[in-house]
């Protein structure tokens, strides 16, 4: 059959006149291949022709008004059992008109021993001239194993079997979709191509093809327990679970950074103040968002560990829904999601952080690729804003993934005009401007500065090595945990490799972002020196892992599972191998001492203190999570801020960028304190300093035995 053939054909009866509506894809060969479909609860059947590259489904109920549909349909019906189909039909006719103007003439029918039966057509004129010019069909409104004819002349007639779906009705009339690809699929794994529309009026009119497009749709995913949104909710279960464990694990192992924000955020809801400390400002807080909401929930239930578990299960469940459903909409397995999830969930690198804002990146992050992929501009804008209000540093992978908006997704095969390409790239920062740029402009007149101060006291910092330089130092400390956070990232770059071979595909184009996303977070990060502190992997080891995840799924279905099965029976063997649970030291953290010995010395401040405030050690958020006393260092106190904020910024570019953000920022007061924290292992000399109050042992499993102590030293 030569040229266009129609992909989906619905009817709709008005007296003798049957009216058409044709989508048509595909150029096909001009041998073609007749094949007729039961259906599943009508009394109706479905004739098609398909060839290399598209196919055709006619679909019509049979008038009475219409002696030719009269007597092409007869009968059809079908029924459920013992687990099958069992079709009975008569006869069905389709004609098509051969080169001569002939139509089809005769069929036969043959019963196979399962039921299902073979309708042959036959052609009066020889196959290799015939044109698209359809007379009669039977009617159908299911799908079920098709069948293949051979043409009058004795060419063998090819072509993959075609199958429909059932897309939508309304007013009497119904469409049905179909499909063909190089190797034959299965029919709930088939997505729509570029198509477009036609008409065909009575029954013996010519099909007449317009260049109209038509809106394809998506056919449904893979089965699975609970329907087709089954997968998603199973892929937040499985998310919400997996942060449960892992909370309850580190509950009482939050690292000293996480204990930073969980600080902040009992601060902000029990004094309103923006700081680790009531009646102290200071903008030293890089995830407002994250404060946001672990503060706003406190203020209502006052108990902001507890917030901090419930927070890490809903993060954990967006990034199972969000992943499952990204799964589906690439036609990908949908246990890919529940593998991403997986292996986000129990990296030791995420693990490292609960407490801090990376769990809320991840789960913005994933979310962000999957609205734009769907295409919703404002929605990818907002997330975009919220990313930045979720770090600073992640306007840079939220910018690479934003770029789904452009990637043609399976079922959206429509061209994008200039002009629309035009205004989403306008729409997309006007939007994340919108959400982002409020907050920095009250921070910038009211705290001093337009970005966090954290943005020059954490970077181009020579204390140690730089976020790339410090991988290494990770797998020297923490071999078994570096090297299961790192394997993700090294397998996205395979998985890059073979999605540029497929690069016309969605989900390899989705891939590559996915992976230059985290690849361009690192660089981005390296390129300002950024400390090689573990939080800093987390977007990157999570973007990665769902590339890696979307890769498995694009082959075998039992694969991803597989692979869903190995990390979590790996994660349980090495929570069992750690020893007593729940953990009092998280992976890859590398604090002077743990958070029992830190929430100890902070009890006993007060007492030996007056309360004053103290000079810090230069590990600040146990301490000020755990006690009252006001513990200064380059986080609490402006000063002390101001003067490192300046040595780190130097002469150059960063000198002009720190004088720009901080020119509302008033003049700070150093906060006198008369006594002071230090760590006996750090080389200063106690005795020296001042009179030795009190010493508290120490140790970690990183720097071994030391002692905190305290001098008073004014």
């Amino acid at each position: 059959m030569n040229g266009e053939v129609a992909d989906a054909l619905g009817t709709r009866e008005a007296g003798a006149d049957l009216l058409y509506s044709v989508a048509a894809a595909h150029d096909t060969p001009r041998d073609a291949t007749v094949s007729w479909s039961p259906c599943s609860a009508s009394s109706s059947a479905c004739v098609g022709v398909s060839g290399e590259g598209g196919g055709m489904v006619a679909s019509r109920r049979p008038s009475p008004e219409v002696p030719a549909a009269r007597a092409a349909a007869q009968s059809a019906r079908t029924s459920r059992s013992r687990g099958r189909w069992v079709v009975s039909w008569s006869a069905v006719a389709v004609g098509v008109a051969g080169s001569a103007g002939h139509d089809t003439t005769g069929w036969s029918t043959a019963t196979g021993s399962s039921g299902r039966r073979t309708a042959q057509m036959r052609a009066t004129a020889p196959a290799s001239r015939a044109t698209s010019r359809a007379r009669a069909a039977s009617s159908s409104r299911g799908r079920s194993p098709s069948a293949r004819g051979s043409s009058a002349g004795g060419r063998e007639v090819f072509g993959v079997a075609v199958n429909g779906r059932a897309l939508g009705s309304g007013g009497g009339h119904r469409t049905l979709a179909t499909t063909a690809r190089e190797k034959p699929a299965h029919p709930r794994w088939v997505r729509g191509r570029d198509e477009r529309c036609g008409t065909l009026t009575r029954m013996t009119g010519e099909l007449s093809v317009t260049t109209r497009a038509a809106t394809p749709r998506t056919s449904p995913a893979p089965r699975t327990a609970g329907g087709p949104g089954g997968a998603r909710w199973t892929g937040a279960g499985l998310g919400a679970a997996l942060g449960a464990a892992v909370f309850w694990l580190m509950h009482r192992a939050l690292g000293d950074d996480a204990l930073i924000s969980v600080a902040f955020a009992r601060t902000l809801a029990r004094s309103g103040t923006w700081g680790l400390f009531p009646g102290i400002t200071s903008n030293t807080q890089t995830s407002p968002l994250n404060v946001w909401l672990l503060g706003g929930v406190t203020a209502v239930i006052g108990h902001p560990i507890v917030v901090v578990g419930g927070l890490l299960c809903i993060c954990s469940a967006s990034i199972g829904w969000a992943a499952t459903r990204l799964a589906e909409r690439l036609d990908v397995h949908p246990s890919a999601g529940w593998l991403a999830i997986a292996i986000i969930a129990t990296s030791p690198v995420m693990v490292s952080t609960v407490g801090l804002e990376t769990f809320l990146a991840v789960a913005v992050l994933l979310v962000l690729t999957l609205v734009a992929l769907e295409g919703r501009t404002v929605l990818t804008g907002a997330l975009c804003g919220l990313a930045v209000l979720t770090r600073p540093d992640l306007a840079i992978p939220a910018a690479v993934l934003a770029l789904a908006l452009f990637v043609r997704g399976t079922d959206d095969a429509r061209p994008r005009s200039a002009r629309t390409v035009a205004a989403q790239l306008i729409t997309l920062p006007v939007v994340a401007a919108a959400v982002a740029l409020p907050w920095h402009v009250w921070s910038w007149f009211h705290l001093g500065g337009f970005v966090p101060d954290t943005t020059f006291v954490r970077t181009a910092d020579a204390s140690g090595p730089t976020i790339l330089a410090a991988v290494p130092t990770w797998l020297a400390l923490y071999p078994v945990a570096a090297t299961a956070s790192a394997l993700p990232v090294a397998l996205a770059v395979a998985c890059a490799v073979w999605a540029v071979r497929r690069r016309r595909e969605p989900r390899a184009r989705v891939v590559l972002l996915l992976v230059a996303a985290s690849w361009a977070y690192l660089l981005a990060l390296a390129a300002i020196k950024a400390q090689g502190a573990g939080w800093y992997y987390g977007p990157a080891v999570a973007c990665s892992a769902t590339a890696v995840a979307l890769t498995a799924g694009a082959g075998r279905a039992w694969l991803p599972r597989a692979g869903l099965g190995a990390v979590l029976a790996t994660a349980t063997a090495g929570v069992l191998a750690a020893g007593p649970t729940p953990w009092t030291w998280a992976p890859l953290v590398v604090n002077f001492a743990r958070t029992e010995q830190y929430a100890a010395i902070a009890q006993d401040l007060p007492a030996l203190t007056g309360g004053e405030p103290v000079l810090g050690p230069g590990e600040v958020g146990a301490l000020a999570f755990y006690g009252t006393v006001p513990v200064l260092d380059f986080l609490t106190d402006p000063a002390i801020t101001e003067q490192q904020m300046r040595e780190r910024a130097g002469n150059g570019f960063r000198a002009t960028l720190l004088a720009w953000s901080a020119r509302h920022r008033p003049p700070a007061t150093p906060i006198p304190a008369r006594w002071r924290l230090t760590f006996a292992g750090d080389g200063s000399t106690p005795a020296s300093a001042g009179r030795v109050v009190r010493t508290w042992p120490i140790d970690s499993p990183t720097r071994g035995r030391d002692a905190v102590v305290l001098t008073e030293i004014g």
